[in-house]
């Protein structure tokens, strides 16, 4: 059992399976179109009878990066590989398959608990007080260490989103809560994809809680991509089983358009974070500043606080201040570190006696 599991809470879903150790030693690619396999034989240099699109061999993951980076984008979408190891398998979009090879450490990451959270600031715009810190979950191979964003895409290719979500989170909260400093709230990152019944797949959060022996008012949770998932009234089940729970929640990640204000309207979360795209270059952006001001006031409005992702230089922290925004995130304020460290208020309170 992964060191990240918690027994006690009887959970029995598919998350708590060992990931499968791939042992393939090459693919066979398969598409029913005709232009597609003639493409893609020609690039492997297979051309007249020898139409076998079989890449064997150690490097094969190597052998299909190349093909594919000589199709267009329509053709990689049309061509799928099956492992020859396993030819009953069903066949898998090739760029996917591409993305295993090139990870083949997830599952021993994954089953071996290799996950482990570093913590970014979240600062008060105001009094520059640390409000709380995210969780961001890392992990090691070979000597280095692995980004988020790198570990998240890994689990997408593998198919282990379900594995990664319950791992991150209980992580998160295992490893946050008891260094987590006082007054302060620990936000804990979650994908709505992941989670197909909440009584079944938070089992394990409220088992750490517990364990802990820590309420879970101190906790913000905080939904990603939230709008590439489409479903607002079983996300907001999602939201809730939280919030009976004591815990707060948050939206990242929300830009400019309606479907933002839809989500901020229907989902009324806590907290919403601000996408970095809103935010980069803010400064030099009068028309953008509006769009900004108006947006922290629309939230304002519906009760929601309002967190700047991004804030990497002095003048986009002064314009978000200007726009009213109520929390701060970003390089400028606090890089994410393996323990919770202090924060200068200066950083907020000086500009705001220059200004």
């Amino acid at each position: 059992m992964s060191r990240s599991h918690d027994a006690e809470c009887g959970h029995a879903c598919d998350c708590r399976t060992p990931l499968r150790r791939s042992g393939t030693q090459g693919v066979r690619l398969v598409t029913e179109h005709r232009h597609v396999r003639a493409r893609a034989a020609q690039i492997m240099g297979r051309p007249g009878r020898d139409r076998s699109l079989e890449l064997r061999g150690p490097r094969w993951g190597e052998a299909l990066e190349g093909v594919l980076a000589e199709l267009t984008h329509s053709e990689r979408l049309a061509l799928h590989a099956v492992p020859l190891d396993d030819p009953e398998a069903l066949p898998v979009r090739a760029p996917t398959m591409a993305g295993r090879a090139r990870t083949p450490w997830l599952p021993t990451l994954l089953n071996d608990g290799g996950l482990f959270p570093h913590f970014q600031p979240i600062v008060d715009l105001r009094s520059g007080a640390v409000h709380g810190r995210e969780a961001l979950m890392r992990g090691e191979h070979e000597g280095t260490t692995l980004s988020g964003g790198e570990i998240v895409q890994a689990a997408a290719d593998h198919d282990a989103l379900f594995h990664f979500d319950a791992q991150a989170r209980t992580t998160a909260l295992a490893r946050g809560l008891p260094l987590l400093p006082p007054g302060e709230t620990l936000y804990v990152n979650f994908t709505p994809t992941a989670i197909y019944d909440p009584s079944v797949c938070l089992r394990t959060t409220w088992a750490v809680a517990r364990r802990l022996g820590m309420a879970l008012d101190r906790v913000c949770f905080e939904v990603v991509e939230t709008e590439a998932f489409p479903d607002l009234e079983f996300l907001g089940e999602i939201l809730d089983a939280y919030r009976e729970r004591g815990a707060r929640v948050a939206l990242d990640d929300l830009g400019s358009g309606n479907s933002s204000l839809l989500y901020l309207r229907e989902l009324r979360p806590d907290v919403v974070k601000l996408d970095k795209g809103l935010v980069a270059g803010v400064d030099r952006d009068p028309p953008r500043g509006r769009m900004l001001t108006a947006l922290v006031d629309y939230a304002h409005e519906l009760g929601i606080h309002v967190v700047a992702e991004g804030i990497e230089t002095p003048a986009e922290l002064a314009a978000c201040q200007t726009a009213g925004v109520d929390l701060g995130q970003g390089w400028h304020l606090g890089r994410p570190a393996a323990t919770p460290y202090p924060v200068d208020a200066t950083l907020v309170t000086g500009l705001a006696r220059a200004a």
